[in-house]
């Protein structure tokens, strides 16, 4: 039986209200959760949505019969869920147990399980109508159970899941390039007598600089949410401060954690710094290289077979299939198994709202181009397409990466796609 939104006055007396009252109600939610809030907002009968990558369409799940208004309701959601974008929108009835509207802020209030040691991620399946929390200590499975059992959350909308420690994608190979597109390789120290290489993300304007996004631990000390001025190279790292031939930029932009979860942990929405191109002439636009061949479940080739052009950022939908191109393994293909999920990275610090895609990458991949093309068509190669984010970490023997989303690069660091 579906679960119905309590009255303002239950709201008041609830579990879930007092762990937003730990939380300090801050951060909330942000990216395609937020989405999801305002669309369940409007129509509190959505119980799913998701990408039917097979059928190239968008699943929007209600608990009611699927006629009449209902029809007007699900293609009123798939129009504001895949914004700027001509979708077939599916309608289905109930396939989670639980509203959306009813999932929020369950999914809010467990972040606080990041409390309990060895939990490593927490998320919403909007497919299965879940709180997913990854867990990285199997003995710390029954505290988690009972904490969020603690906050009201019944048990049919818990999934606990077996993960592994996040991993940061650097190497130490590198190539040398003249224009810098997105997806190709770049150097930097990372202390005096080491260096290692990742890719650029997204080449960006922060007025009145040219430069570009890519992953905020590939700097010096390999530290996210500390601006150590990194320079950065490509194809040489005797230089040592900031000059030579192969000095292209600086570390510019990466803003510090904030405190959150009621002080237990510190928080960012992004893996992201920005890089100041050393001349405006490195500047190659909205570009990103795509290799050939293209990698599934193993690496893509490592030549460049054409030029992406992007026409903006867009959000990510679960089940929809996307790429990245990494310097390490080109250009690989995968499809998004969760958005807007929390991730634990270290030392109390966490990632708030990344999305997850299973696919391959390895070192040396953070910072890399994740897009997917106007009309959900790879093989149209004069599509534009959209940039969702970069990639930063994952894990490598699961076949994920993990990505920081626009809405969470622009909320840190002030930069817009």
């Amino acid at each position: 039986m579906l679960s119905n939104s309590t009255s303002d006055s239950d709201t008041e007396q609830s579990p879930i209200s007092t762990a937003f009252v730990s939380l300090g109600r801050e951060p909330g939610l942000t990216g395609h959760d937020a989405t999801l809030d305002s669309l369940a907002a409007d129509h509190p009968n959505l119980t799913a949505l998701y990408w039917d990558n097979e059928n190239r369409r968008l699943v929007v799940a209600l608990d009611d019969a699927a006629t009449g208004p209902e029809l007007t309701s699900a293609r009123d959601i798939g129009s504001r869920a895949m914004v700027g974008h001509r979708v077939e929108v599916a309608t289905v009835t109930t396939v989670g147990q639980y509203r959306i509207r009813d999932l929020l802020p369950w999914r809010l209030a467990a972040r606080s399980a990041f409390t309990i040691a060895g939990v490593q991620s927490v998320g919403l399946d909007e497919r299965e109508g879940k709180i997913i929390v990854g867990f990285i200590s199997s003995s710390s499975r029954s505290a988690i159970e009972k904490h969020l059992l603690q906050l009201g959350i019944p048990a049919d909308a818990i999934s606990l899941v077996a993960e592994r420690p996040v991993t940061l994608l650097a190497t130490v190979r590198d190539h040398n390039r003249n224009k810098i597109e997105s997806g190709v390789q770049f150097g930097f120290r990372v202390t005096a007598f080491f260096q290692t290489t990742c890719t650029t993300g997204a080449d960006a304007i922060y007025y009145p600089y040219y430069g570009f996004v890519t992953a905020g631990h590939c700097s010096t000390g390999a530290a996210n949410g500390v601006n150590n001025s990194t320079c950065i190279y490509q194809h040489d790292f005797t230089g040592s401060s900031c000059a030579g031939a192969e000095y292209v930029g600086v570390e510019h932009l990466d803003t510090p954690y904030f405190s959150c979860n009621g002080g237990a942990n510190t928080c960012r929405y992004s893996d992201a710094m920005y890089v100041r191109y050393s001349s405006s002439s490195f500047y190659a636009g909205k570009k990103v290289a795509e290799t050939s061949p293209v990698g599934t479940s193993a690496p893509g080739g490592l030549m460049i077979a054409r030029y992406r052009l992007s026409a903006g950022s867009s959000n990510l939908t679960q089940g929809l299939v996307v790429r990245k191109t990494g310097s390490t393994t080109g250009t690989t293909e995968g499809s998004v198994a969760q958005t807007c999920v929390d991730k634990l990275v270290t030392g109390g610090q966490i990632n708030l709202c990344q999305d997850v895609v299973t696919g391959y990458s390895r070192g040396g991949d953070s910072g890399s181009p994740v897009y997917w093309p106007d009309g959900f068509d790879f093989g149209n190669l004069n599509a534009a397409i959209y940039h969702a984010g970069i990639l930063w970490g994952g894990d490598t023997l699961a076949g994920q990466w993990y990505v920081s989303p626009w809405s969470g690069i622009t909320a840190d660091l002030g930069v817009w796609y």
